[in-house]
């Protein structure tokens, strides 16, 4: 027979569950209360530096305007009324600006540029420095998405200034993600092979990070629905819990995975069609969400935003790339499968690592050849262009791929001789690397 306490006992429990359901809501509206205030005190000092930014940047706008710097008169004036919408002599002022700004070509003197160029340095760094620390401290009180924003008002301005990673954002990033690590380690990661191509480094936003973490959310919200299965896993439903136009947005401009962010860049980066976004010379800043599983660690849904963070076309920079990197040492062995799926259909899927060279410039290339060497004999594999690529449903884009049909061998030195044509000119590259004992990278990181 179960034990039973005595009555006056019992009688004592059910007196403290009365108490302890009486001061529940109590609780909840206590924690209400608390992340109300918060949101107001967030609110009060984000007005007040968008105040302070404003009061700075005007005379910055005015001096510009007065030395008839039209292209820059408007970029300032542009920003006052993101600040200040409600002004009508801002408005008025942006309106001239821009209008000048399309049809006079300013020759200010050196000085006059100087002291707006000094201005503005002065006020960029110290309001990057003032959001980072508002940001870092919303994300603190668990006001992500107002931290989110404020952080891309803080890299608009470290962006301004050509500042590729100001020392706040880590701050942040550590601040916002208590993971944070792992996925700024998947773009260091990217880095890396970025160098050994002779490609300049990306960094790692928080901005863009905000949309690709609302869709890797999404996607474990929605595990196992139909909608997300295969490449329906770039989109979100409205219907379905998580959406966001910001998750949306992001989903079209990634490549996404199901292993933790640095495991998910290299396997991209072992691809053919997911691998060419994160290899463009314009690309500035990558997005990383990851969101696991239930009851997983390493398992989950990575969603690298390679897109979203393209800058405009730079002809100074390397524009024909090679990859494997010319002189890589180690280089994985075999080809990582993708959807969408270049190899044909019925073949064998363990092929040797992809070899891609891709144009970055301007123009088209057409139609190409390539022949690979393993130990100084060719070997056979996929070969696709432009004109005839791996899939109708999915183009090469400005690549040349070719996939051996093997794994290679390790420890083997491989020889490339790859020619296209661009805008009618020959265009030709020949480099080699050398593979390792591994066949794939990811899963060695």
């Amino acid at each position: 027979m179960r034990h039973q306490p005595p009555a006056d006992h019992r009688g004592h429990r059910e007196r403290l569950f009365s108490l302890c359901f009486l001061w529940l809501p109590l609780a909840f509206a206590f924690a209400a209360s608390v992340f109300a205030d918060d949101s107001s005190d967030l609110a009060d000092r984000l007005k007040k530096l968008q105040f302070e930014e404003a009061t700075r940047r005007l005379p910055l706008a005015e001096h510009c305007e007065k030395c008839k710097m039209w292209k820059e008169a408007n970029a300032e004036y542009a920003r006052l009324i993101e600040l200040a919408p409600d002004n009508l002599t801002v408005k008025e002022k942006a309106k001239k600006a821009a209008e000048m700004a399309e049809i006079s070509q300013a020759r200010p003197a050196k000085g006059e540029q100087e002291v707006y160029r000094a201005g503005q340095a002065a006020l960029g760094k110290d309001m990057s420095k003032k959001y980072w620390e508002l940001a870092i401290w919303a994300a603190g009180k668990g006001l992500r998405e107002e931290a989110e924003r404020i952080a891309g008002m803080a890299e608009r301005l470290d962006e301004g200034m050509g500042i590729g990673e100001a020392p706040q954002s880590k701050k942040f990033y550590e601040a916002l993600y208590p993971d944070g690590d792992e996925r700024k380690k998947a773009v260091d990661a990217l880095n890396e092979y970025r160098k050994k191509c002779g490609l300049p480094p990306c960094v790692f936003s928080a901005t863009v990070s905000a949309g690709a973490q609302r869709h890797s959310e999404y996607l474990v919200k929605n595990e196992g629905h139909p909608s997300t299965e295969g490449l329906g896993a770039h989109n979100e439903d409205p219907a379905l819990p998580g959406y966001t136009p910001e998750g949306q947005r992001a989903g079209g401009a990634s490549d996404i995975g199901q292993v933790p962010p640095v495991a998910s860049m290299i396997n991209m980066l072992g691809t053919f069609y997911h691998r060419i976004p994160l290899l463009s010379p314009h690309l500035k800043k990558v997005g990383i969400g990851w969101a696991t599983k239930p009851g997983a660690t390493d398992l989950g849904w990575c969603v690298i935003d390679c897109g979203t963070g393209v800058g405009p076309r730079n002809d100074k920079l390397l524009q024909l790339v090679a990859y494997p990197a010319p002189g890589a040492t180690d280089v994985q062995r075999a080809f990582d499968d993708e959807l969408p799926d270049p190899i044909p259909a019925g073949e064998d899927h363990k092929n040797g690592e992809a070899i891609t060279l891709s144009w970055f410039g301007e123009g088209q290339i057409t139609g190409g050849e390539m022949e690979v060497k393993v130990n100084g004999t060719a070997v056979e594999g996929y070969f696709t262009t432009r004109q005839k690529p791996a899939r109708k449903d999915h183009g090469n884009g400005n690549s040349l791929c070719f996939i051996p049909k093997e794994v290679l061998p390790p420890n083997a030195k491989v020889e490339v001789n790859a020619k296209t044509t661009l805008e009618g000119k020959p265009l030709a590259k020949s480099w080699s690397f050398t593979t390792g004992t591994h066949e794939h990278d990811a899963w060695r990181k």
